[in-house]
């Protein structure tokens, strides 16, 4: 395609300006997971290219391209934030330009036979381009060198889209393998590009006249390579708990609730680019899981509707179409299918924007037929200024992570995370009057006992009030007992203390958390444990010789098994266990203790059969009873859960954790009346849970 010479100005002038309005992110630092998952790593300042291409590099994602361009910045710029800033500016940049000249070819394939639809008289690829530059929506990506990832697989994306139309337009194999390449490039920088072969698809479709059924065929190897790493990214997803089902949101776990919120993303989007405002790192936006919901019907009747004027208008507005069939094919992966944290984000727009931007300038194109419709392009213009202006200030919010945490608290006050992570700040920093100041604010708007408990603790800690620092951490724990860094920091005071047992069970907690482990706590708390050992082994020396001597005593190998079981060293206590099993021993303390062990160590179905066991022998076990409901919960098996959580009740009403595990099983279920009957129940009851319970409480309330 030949570029003539106004071409050539409108893509300069679409780089000043892109340049213009995010020249400020030059001056602005690393922030948030930058210091957590790239910055200061050593596979990525040592440009290890081994452990790019055959390991997790950042302990998360296999993004091997996203990987080298750390590693490249590295080289070029050293540790100087404003280098990667540069390097994402850049990026953001060359998509800018392939989104012009995508724009470009697609303007003299949709429009009208009977208009003119010359490249170089019409400004739609300019203002397209323009709109997706500057929208304040993409100030996240731009600014975030975390997003680094989004930058890269767009750009890739884009080009394959570029060498598709050029083979679907002219065929030749040196452009069927450019967006070949170009795709499987764009699965090696983000996992949710892999909603490209659809859009190939979406461009065969309205590129080809004739001849559809075979370029269609030509997607195949492009849907291959996709489903391949779908597998490959879910199994890494699932292992570093990237996607996760425990995250807190009503009724997420089912099929109706999924769909429920699916349906209302590429609204929340819409939205957003309609009206770009409170803009935030995390939304604390909650999203009802009912169909019955008047925002899922709500969501569903936009939808629909625009599908429909879609069809309606096919002939003569073809880009509508095109537009929104782009906006939700890009937003698939991230439509909360499979759950992760955060649902929605503004870094997840970045390419459903492409069709928002081609809509809007192909539909200011068509105003300029009817009457007035010669002021709608200074209206655009009016448009773009007022986006550019409002991404420049945006920008600034991400100068650090006191800006930026403060500025999240301001538009999302009901997220946890933003006052979590300006407390961290504070902390890292050593202003702690600041970190519980920041955390106070928040208490009104979610519940924050056990980050306000943790940090008190860690202050304790510091001052060498070692005893104060264990009573203010099992405080957090009582709250979320899977705090990663609260399992590690009790572990880290009690070996301090000399309570070795105790910390061997903290720190064998903390190495069975499933959460991302960012700042490498399980790492600290693996090596701790190992010196912890060593001043439990004289104690667990004479229980393994006399099991070493006497394999076949049963009664030594329990005693073993108990106490490794007191300590946390699950693996070995279950393999003492299931020997005195073999050995013949049938009671329900076994039954029991082997149940726990498996569900320690997640394995839910042998879980579930332990404790069967034990309460055949003694059903009146509320415990057992109570932790047979939370396995079920785990395994799915809603109903077996509700009845194992009643039977714990009608034996001890004053069972706490009973309770509050029955009404979290009606809150997975989409059981909203059952739900909220049961939490205020345990509220009432039992307001030591009241910390527990208000996360739940408010979802329901605002579902």
């Amino acid at each position: 395609m030949e570029l003539k010479k106004r071409n050539l100005l409108q893509m300069a002038f679409l780089a000043i300006v892109t340049i213009a309005v995010f020249a400020g992110s030059l001056r602005n630092g690393f922030v948030w997971d930058d210091n957590l998952f790239f910055i200061g790593k050593k596979v990525y300042k040592e440009f290890d290219l081994y452990h790019m291409w055959f390991s997790l590099a950042n302990g998360v994602e296999y993004l091997p391209l996203r990987d080298m361009s750390y590693g490249l910045d590295y080289l070029l710029w050293g540790e100087r934030a404003w280098g990667f800033h540069l390097t994402n500016l850049l990026l953001h940049l060359a998509n800018a330009g392939a989104v012009y000249l995508l724009m470009a070819q697609l303007v003299t394939i949709l429009s009208p036979a009977d208009e003119d639809s010359s490249f170089a008289s019409r400004l739609t690829p300019l203002l397209a381009s323009l709109a997706f530059a500057v929208h304040p929506l993409q100030v996240q990506a731009v600014n975030f060198i975390t997003c680094r990832n989004t930058l890269l697989s767009g750009w890739f994306f884009l080009l394959a889209c570029l060498f598709y139309v050029r083979y679907l337009r002219a065929g030749g194999r040196l452009a069927y393998t450019g967006a070949l390449l170009s795709c499987l490039a764009a699965f090696l920088s983000k996992a949710t590009a892999l909603s490209l072969p659809l859009v190939l698809l979406l461009l065969a479709i309205v590129v080809c006249r004739r001849g559809v059924r075979q370029r269609v065929l030509s997607l195949v190897p492009f849907f291959i390579l996709a489903a391949c790493f779908f597998v490959a990214f879910r199994e890494i997803g699932a292992r570093t708990a990237v996607i996760d089902e425990s995250i807190v949101v009503f009724s997420a776990s089912d099929v109706a609730g999924k769909l429920s919120v699916a349906l209302q993303i590429p609204l929340f989007y819409l939205g957003k680019l309609l009206v770009p405002v409170n803009l935030s790192a995390e939304y604390d936006t909650v999203l009802a899981t009912s169909f019955l919901s008047m925002r899922v019907l709500v969501a569903f009747g936009v939808l629909a509707g625009l599908a429909c004027l879609a069809i309606l208008v096919r002939r003569s507005f073809s880009f509508l179409g095109f537009s929104l069939c782009w906006f939700i094919i890009t937003l698939l992966p991230v439509m909360h299918f499979f759950p992760t944290n955060p649902v929605v984000a503004d870094r997840y727009a970045y390419l459903p924007i492409i069709g928002f931007a081609i809509c809007l300038a192909t539909f200011v194109e068509r105003l300029k037929t009817v009457r007035w419709g010669q002021f709608a392009p200074y209206a655009a213009c009016v448009l773009i200024a007022a986006w550019s202006a409002q991404s420049i200030a945006c920008t600034r919010d991400w100068r650090s992570d006191v800006t930026l945490w403060s500025a999240n608290i301001r538009t999302a006050p009901k997220q946890v995370k933003g006052y979590g992570n300006l407390a961290a700040t504070y902390w890292g920093a050593g202003e702690n009057d600041k970190l519980f100041a920041a955390l106070d604010r928040g208490r009104n708007h979610v519940s924050l006992e056990y980050l306000i408990a943790y940090y008190r603790g860690m202050v304790h800690a510091q001052q060498g009030d070692l005893v104060a620092a264990k009573n203010d951490l099992q405080v957090s724990l009582d709250y979320s007992d899977k705090m990663l860094k609260a399992l590690y920091a009790l572990g880290y005071v009690q070996q301090r203390l000399g309570n070795y047992e105790q910390a061997a069970v903290n720190y064998n907690k903390a190495l069975l958390v499933r959460d991302l482990d960012a700042s490498g706590y399980k790492k600290q708390a693996s090596d701790n444990l190992a010196a912890v050992s060593a001043k439990l082994a004289p104690q667990l020396a004479p229980l393994r010789n006399k099991v070493a001597a006497r394999p076949d005593d049963v009664e030594a190998r329990l005693k073993l098994a108990l106490r490794l079981d007191q300590l946390g060293f699950f693996d070995e206590a279950l393999t003492n266990y299931q020997a005195v099993e073999r050995g013949g021993i049938v009671r329900w303390q076994l039954f029991y203790n082997m149940a726990n062990v498996y569900k320690q160590l997640e394995r839910f179905p042998k879980a579930a059969t332990y404790y069967e066991k034990c309460l055949a022998i003694n059903p009146a076990n509320v415990d057992a009873l109570n932790n047979l409901g939370v396995v079920y919960r785990e395994l799915k098996e809603y109903p077996k859960a509700i009845s194992a959580f009643q039977r714990a009740l009608e034996r001890d009403n004053r069972f706490s954790f009973a309770l509050y595990n029955l009404g979290t099983t009606y809150f997975l279920m989409g059981d909203r009346q059952n739900a909220l009957r049961t939490f205020e129940r345990a509220e009432q009851q039992f307001p030591e849970l009241t910390a527990r319970l208000k996360p739940y409480l408010v979802a329901l309330h605002e579902s």
